[in-house]
C-alpha cells in the first residue's frame, strides 16, 4: 500500500454464510458518525456498523452480534435480532445494525482508515431464538469492518 492511501478494505466474504437457522445471503460493513444516537457511549464519534440480509431459506432464530476492536475486546454490548421466516421486526430480510461504542477520537478513526492500525471485525452468531444462552449461539460469520465511513 502506498503512504497516505485509505487501505483497501476487507477481504471478501464467502457468501452466502449458512446456518442452522440462518443464511445470509448479502453484508456490508462500515463505520458511521454517532450524531448524538440514544444508548452509544459517551465520547464516541464513530461507530462500526453492518447490513445484514438473509436469505429467503432462512427460517426463525436470533442473531447476535458482537463489535471486536483490533485487539479482539469486545466494543459496546451485544445486539441480539429475532427473525421469523426470514424476516426482521422491520418487516424485512436487511437489517442495519451499530456498536453501542466505537472510536472517542476523529483521529484514530483516521488512522484507521489509513491502516496504520489494526482491523477491528464483527462477529455473527446465530441461534434458535434470542433468550438462548450463549453457549447455545453458534458462529455463523466472522467479518473485517470495512474503513469507509457513510
Amino acid at each position: 500500500m502506498k503512504k497516505n492511501q485509505l487501505t483497501e478494505g476487507p477481504r471478501p466474504l464467502d457468501l452466502p454464510a449458512k446456518g442452522t437457522h440462518a443464511t445470509i445471503s448479502d453484508f456490508a460493513s462500515y463505520w458511521k458518525l454517532t450524531n448524538n444516537t440514544i444508548g452509544v457511549k459517551m465520547g464516541a464519534i464513530v461507530l462500526p456498523a453492518a447490513t445484514i440480509t438473509l436469505h429467503k431459506r432462512s427460517t426463525s432464530g436470533a442473531l447476535r452480534v458482537y463489535f471486536l476492536d483490533a485487539n479482539k475486546k469486545h466494543m459496546g454490548d451485544p445486539i441480539t435480532i429475532s427473525f421469523q421466516n426470514g424476516l426482521f421486526d422491520n418487516a424485512s430480510n436487511t437489517v442495519e445494525i451499530s456498536a453501542t461504542d466505537g472510536f472517542h477520537s476523529r483521529v484514530d478513526f483516521d488512522s484507521y482508515q489509513l491502516g496504520s492500525t489494526g482491523a477491528w471485525s464483527l462477529e455473527v452468531l446465530e441461534a434458535k431464538g434470542e433468550l438462548e444462552p450463549r453457549s447455545n449461539f453458534s458462529v455463523l460469520l466472522t467479518a473485517e469492518i470495512s474503513p469507509s465511513l457513510r
